[in-house]
């Protein structure tokens, strides 16, 4: 049995954050969240749209949610 994803993306070099996994090779998609990333032989386990990144490197966005205050003191 297969799971339906949105997309699946392989041939890549991920750096994942993990230090026990710090790199992957392919990732699925679904709704906008990931639900696998590791090596392709695991992508046998998930059916949609394939995207071969041709080895090219992805990393996870980097979020900065600090804010700063606006307007000076009075």
């Amino acid at each position: 049995m297969t799971v339906k994803v949105d997309q699946i993306f392989r041939n890549a070099n991920i750096f994942t954050s993990d230090i026990n996994h710090p790199s992957a090779a392919a990732f699925a998609v679904k709704e906008g969240k990931f639900i696998y990333v590791g090596d392709e032989a695991g992508l046998s386990a998930y059916e949609g749209e394939v995207t071969d990144l041709g080895g090219r490197f992805v990393m996870p966005g980097i979020i900065d949610s600090h804010a700063l205050q606006c307007g000076g003191a009075r």
